[in-house]
C-alpha cells in the first residue's frame, strides 16, 4: 500500500502481506473501504483498521487481508479457473454485487461470470452463456457501468467484448440490437435456468423417506420449470412435477417424490421458459421412529 499519493515526497510504501498477491489488474475492484481482487489463492478482500497508535481522531488506516478467500464457499467451482490465463479476469463493483468475468476449463478467455452478493455475504450465482455469433465463445473483456433506458434511465452494467456491449441482467437490447437469453432475437440462445439446493438431512445421517415437498413461487404467463429430487447414498433421482403458469400469481406448489430413500436429498429446479421467482423450499421426509420432519430453504 502506497499512501500519501498526492504528495510524494511524503509519500510511503507498506506490505500487507506476503500471503495473496493480485493475478489480474482488472479483477481490482472496491466497495466503500473493502477492496477485493483475484488472487491465485482466490478472490480475496483487504479491509481497513484504525492505527491504534495514532488515537481515534487521527484519520490514518491500516490495510490487512482476510486469511481465507471468500470464494471458500464456492471452492469446487472455482478450482475451474484457468490461472495460465487468469491475468485477463475482470471485477467490478454493481448493484452490491461483485462480478469478476475470468477464463475456466479449457477457455483462454474470461467467460464464466461469478456474483458475490455484498450485503448477503454469499456467492449467489456462476453464470456461463452460449456461443455468439458462430462459434465465437461469449467473453467479458471489461466491464462498463453508464446510464441506458428512458422513463427513467438508470444505471446499468454492460459486458465489453469483440461483438459490442452486451446488458446484463436485463431483457432489453443492447447497443447493437442483441440479447443476451433471447429467443426472439437471431442468432441468440435463450438460457435455462437452474436452482439446486443444499443437501438436506434433518440433522443426522440415517437413511430416511423423503415423502413430499413445497415450494413458494412467483411467476407470470407461460412461465415453465420441473422440479427434481435427488437423493443421497443411495443415489437416485426423480422428476417429481412439471409445472407451466398460465397467469400471473404468487403460489405454493406441493409435490410427492414417491418416497425416494437416502440420508440426504436436495431439489433441483430446471426453468425451461420465462423468469419464475423461487421464494423458499421444503422438503418432508419420515425420520427414525416413523416421525415426520421437514427441513426448509
Amino acid at each position: 500500500m502506497i499512501n500519501n499519493v498526492a504528495t510524494t515526497s511524503a509519500a510511503n510504501t507498506y506490505e500487507i502481506t506476503r500471503q495473496h498477491g493480485c493475478v489480474a489488474r482488472k479483477s481490482i475492484a472496491q466497495s466503500g473501504p473493502q477492496t477485493f481482487f483475484l488472487s491465485d489463492n482466490g478472490v480475496i478482500v483487504l479491509s481497513p483498521g484504525t492505527d491504534p497508535a495514532k488515537g481515534l481522531g487521527v484519520a490514518i488506516s491500516k490495510v490487512t487481508g482476510e486469511t481465507l478467500p471468500m470464494t471458500q464457499q464456492i471452492q469446487n467451482q472455482f478450482d475451474e479457473v484457468n490461472y495460465k490465463y487468469a491475468h485477463l479476469a475482470c471485477g467490478v463493483v454493481f448493484d452490491n454485487k461483485y462480478w469478476l468475468a475470468a477464463p475456466t476449463g479449457s477457455s483462454t478467455k474470461p467467460s464464466t461470470i461469478f456474483v458475490y452478493d455484498l450485503i448477503s455475504s454469499a456467492w449467489i450465482s456462476v453464470d456461463s452463456y452460449p456461443a455468439m455469433a458462430g462459434s465465437l465463445a461469449f467473453q467479458v473483456d471489461d466491464w462498463v457501468i453508464c446510464s441506458h433506458g428512458s422513463n427513467p434511465t438508470k444505471r446499468r452494467l454492460f459486458a465489453c467484448n469483440p461483438t459490442g456491449f452486451y446488458l446484463m441482467e436485463e431483457n432489453q437490447t443492447d447497443d447493437s440490437g442483441r440479447k443476451i437469453g433471447s429467443a426472439s432475437e437471431s442468432g441468440t440462445t435463450a438460457i435455462a435456468g437452474k436452482l439446486k439446493t443444499r443437501s438436506f438431512t434433518l440433522g443426522n445421517q440415517n437413511v430416511k423417506r423423503w415423502r413430499r415437498g413445497q415450494l413458494g413461487i412467483k411467476t407470470v404467463d407461460n412461465d415453465a420449470f420441473t422440479i427434481k429430487v435427488n437423493s443421497i447414498d443411495p443415489d437416485n433421482s426423480e422428476t417429481v412435477l412439471s409445472h407451466t403458469a398460465d397467469s400471473t400469481e404468487e403460489t405454493l406448489l406441493r409435490f410427492g417424490t414417491g418416497r425416494i430413500r437416502g440420508y440426504g436429498a436436495n431439489v433441483e429446479i430446471t426453468v425451461t421458459a420465462g423468469r419464475p421467482s423461487f421464494r423458499h423450499v421444503s422438503l418432508q421426509a419420515i425420520a427414525d421412529g416413523l416421525n415426520i420432519r421437514t427441513d426448509i430453504a
